[in-house]
């Protein structure tokens, strides 16, 4: 089905430019989207939507081809001014909120261009240190919490993942299936349980180093 709902969209003139399962990307006017979604609705009898209409969108790139986007991860800006996105570290649930914070005034800040040439002048203009020491000034420990989910009981983890060294941190009373850890600078220590750390004894550089990594994911796809 998905193919010729392909085919009916070009036919009504528009640019297929991804489609899978249950979901299809076209490029065109809103109305003739309108009209395309209600003869698909009609043809096939189901249900066909408009999620979402984008200014601007940009598809990641597979893992094994930098030319070739998925359907699973993008982000982008709606007509609204809204930002939608999915596959990206602000879409991860471990991802700390500081760092989803940063990664979404990069889209923001970037994809406010109105042009695919302004918009690559966006990225060699901003000051990404600055953005990131202002959001890393953050007071509030909750901002800096990773949060990682148990697969199984603790006592049968045998690898040494960040979140199995933070669980072994942990009283007995405080674990649950989610730990919550943060990143420190310790001689001994790289990872603390949450509640029992302080915005002092954050390591600053590592939360830098991830902060480097989500902006990278977004300037990485745009080129």
């Amino acid at each position: 089905m998905i193919e010729e709902t392909k085919l009916i969209a070009e036919r009504q003139g528009m640019r297929v430019i991804l489609g899978y399962v249950d979901c299809l990307f076209v490029q065109g006017e809103l109305e003739k989207i309108k009209k395309f979604t209600e003869e698909i609705s009609k043809t096939f009898g189901i249900d066909l939507n408009i999620d979402n209409y984008f200014r601007v969108i940009v598809f990641c790139s597979a893992r094994n081809s930098r030319f070739e986007g998925v359907v699973n991860r993008y982000f982008g800006l709606t007509n609204d001014n809204e930002m939608e996105a999915r596959g990206i570290a602000l879409r991860r649930r471990d991802t700390p909120r500081v760092i989803s914070r940063i990664q979404l005034k990069t889209i923001f800040t970037l994809l406010g261009g109105s042009s695919l040439e302004e918009i690559k002048l966006r990225i060699k203009k901003t000051d990404f240190k600055k953005l990131i020491g202002k959001e890393l000034d953050s007071k509030d420990i909750r901002d800096f919490i990773v949060r990682k989910s148990l697969s199984k009981p603790f006592w049968e983890y045998k690898v040494n993942a960040e979140h199995v060294r933070a669980l072994r941190l942990m009283d007995l009373s405080e674990i649950s299936s989610d730990v919550l850890y943060c990143y420190v600078k310790n001689s001994l220590l790289d990872v603390f349980p949450a509640r029992k750390t302080r915005i002092d004894l954050l390591n600053k550089e590592k939360y830098f180093e991830k902060a480097m990594e989500a902006i990278k994911e977004i300037k990485d796809n745009i080129y």
